[in-house]
């Protein structure tokens, strides 16, 4: 099992389009139901993201980069951050 850790902060103009971003993720996550995956975020009310993503395998990893909504949420998160940090 493998867990990622993503944390970073968005400027406080692009919180509230970072998470509809994020809510686009889980809809098509939730529409394809993939067998091994886990996915979790959070908000702070300073404009703070917390992602926690659990899969079985790494193959399973592929599952979420390889959505298209997550594809937009990447391309978002670019533009909203102001401070980035995974682990």
């Amino acid at each position: 099992m493998k867990h990622h850790l993503i944390r970073y902060k968005t400027k406080p103009e692009r919180a509230d389009e970072n998470e509809r971003l994020v809510k686009a993720v889980f809809e098509e996550l939730r529409g394809k139901s993939p067998e091994g995956v886990r996915y979790m975020t959070w908000r702070s009310g300073d404009g703070t993201f917390v992602h926690l993503v659990e899969t079985e395998t790494d193959g399973h990893a592929d599952l979420i980069t390889g959505l298209a909504a997550f594809q937009a949420f990447q391309s978002g998160i670019i533009a909203a951050s102001t401070l980035r940090s995974v682990t």
